[in-house]
């Protein structure tokens, strides 16, 4: 499994589409139900990936619901070596991780709570 997935780039060349796909946490949430549940019962992951290479195990995945997918545009910088967008993209990642588990605890947090009044 990647982590990230760059995909097509624009006409001048100056930023990439890159496709995320980040970890959901195997714990539940406030009314017990398990994020990942949440994220497939949401329907938060596309039906397909919107990799086309993706393998079928990462397919598997984002179909459980044990990964996320975010698709985000990366911005190049003219003469910037690989090796530095590389390192740029992985910050990037490490920081969009860090939101969506966030995210998933303010705005999941109460998913599939019922209750009938007595």
């Amino acid at each position: 499994m990647s982590d990230y997935h760059v995909l097509e780039g624009s006409a001048d060349g100056n930023s990439f589409t890159v496709v995320m796909h980040i970890p959901v946490p195997d714990v539940n949430n406030e009314v017990n139900v398990n994020y990942r549940t949440v994220v497939v019962q949401a329907g938060l992951n596309p039906e397909v990936s919107s990799v086309p290479f993706v393998t079928a195990a990462e397919q598997a995945q984002l179909d459980a619901g044990e990964l996320y997918e975010h698709a985000c545009q990366f911005w190049t910088h003219p003469g910037e070596s690989l090796i530095a967008k590389r390192e740029r993209l992985d910050a990037l990642y490490t920081a969009a991780k860090t939101r969506a588990q966030a995210h998933f605890q303010h705005r999941l947090a109460y998913w599939g709570m019922s209750r009938d009044i007595p």
